[in-house]
């Protein structure tokens, strides 16, 4: 599995992913970037959003930050961890 993605939020960017991706479950769609099929026609056309609306490279950068401070935040994954172990 590939981690570039969270690598990516973790430092503010905005991500397009295609959702065949085995990590693309980190992406929300239109929230931190763009869910697209693998091709380059879906490609094309996510990149083209972020030029003619370039608002939503920063809504995507913010909401890559507030996903890593939330959902993948180191103390919450290790909570969900003990909760796997003290569960069995």
């Amino acid at each position: 599995a590939s981690v570039s993605q969270l690598e990516a939020m973790a430092n503010g960017l905005a991500i397009i992913c295609s959702e065949d991706n085995g990590t693309a479950h980190y992406i929300r769609d239109q929230m931190n970037g763009f869910l697209i099929k693998a091709n380059q026609m879906e490609l094309k056309k996510a990149m083209e959003k972020y030029l003619l609306q370039p608002e939503l490279i920063n809504k995507h950068r913010q909401g890559s930050l507030k996903l890593i401070q939330t959902d993948f935040s180191i103390e919450k994954n290790y909570q969900k961890l003990m909760d796997i172990f003290k569960s069995h």
